[in-house]
């Protein structure tokens, strides 16, 4: 197995028949989603918020010349 895929989620039950059945649909739909996406080989799902803000953050600062080593500043320039 080469690659092993999590999906998070928080359901607050132990079993999955104990997930009420409005969730399991979307649940079942957000995994479908994904499922498609991993077939067609695409790497990016989603990202968390944090995430999203933390990179978009350090995009625009190595794209300004703020960085701290000149690696970097090449890096973000060529990858976006």
């Amino acid at each position: 197995m080469s690659n092993i895929w999590s999906f998070p989620q928080s359901v607050a039950a132990m079993h999955w028949e104990d997930i009420p059945i409005d969730k399991q649909k979307t649940i079942h739909r957000k995994i479908q989603q994904i499922v498609h996406n991993i077939k067609d080989n695409k790497p990016h799902f989603y990202l968390c918020l944090k995430t999203r803000i933390v990179f978009m953050t350090m995009r625009t600062m190595h794209k300004k010349g703020m960085s701290a080593n000149n690696l970097d500043y090449q890096y973000w320039n060529e990858q976006g």
